[in-house]
C-alpha cells in the first residue's frame, strides 16, 4: 500500500507492507557463510594477541605495510644538514631492536636512539639500505 506523504514543499511516497507478519523466508546461502567462521565462544582471547615467543625474554617485531615493505625510512634534518634513518612501527622491545642493530651493523651506541613514546628507532646517519636488508631477511 503506498501514501503520499507531503512535508513541506517535498513530496515523498511511503511504502507500507500488505503482508501480515514482517518477517521475511530464512536464505539457506546466509548459513552457509556464516557456518565457515568458528563460534566466538570457542576462539581465546589470547589467540589474538602477539604473544612473546616462550624462552625470550624480550622480542620484538616490525610490520611490513600493504605494499610488503618494511617501516625503514630516511628522515631530512634541516638543523644539522643530515639524513637520520627511522625504523617505526616497532611492536616490543625496541630497546632489544637497537641492541641488535649496534651488534650486526656496528654501529656505535651513541649514534643510535630509541624514542618510547613512539616505539620509534633512530640512527644518526643514512644506513637504510643496510637496515632494509637486514630486516628483510629476518621479518
Amino acid at each position: 500500500m503506498m501514501q503520499r506523504v507531503c512535508r513541506s514543499s517535498r513530496v515523498f511516497w511511503r511504502l507500507n507492507s500488505t503482508s501480515a507478519t514482517s518477517q521475511t523466508a530464512p536464505n539457506p546461502k546466509l548459513n552457509t557463510v556464516f557456518n565457515k567462521f568458528p563460534p566466538l565462544e570457542s576462539i581465546d582471547a589470547s589467540s589474538l594477541v602477539i604473544s612473546k615467543p616462550e624462552g625470550l625474554k624480550s622480542w620484538y617485531f616490525l610490520e611490513r605495510s600493504r605494499g610488503d615493505k618494511l617501516p625503514v625510512y630516511r628522515d631530512y634534518k634541516k638543523s644539522d644538514n643530515n639524513i637520520h634513518t627511522v625504523i617505526s612501527g616497532v611492536k616490543g622491545d625496541a630497546q632489544r631492536l637497537r641492541n641488535d642493530l649496534m651488534e650486526y651493523l656496528g654501529i656505535e651506541k651513541s649514534r643510535i636512539v630509541v624514542k618510547p613514546s613512539s616505539n620509534k628507532v633512530v640512527i644518526k646517519f643514512d644506513c637504510a639500505n643496510e637496515v632494509r636488508a637486514l630486516l628483510g631477511q629476518h621479518f
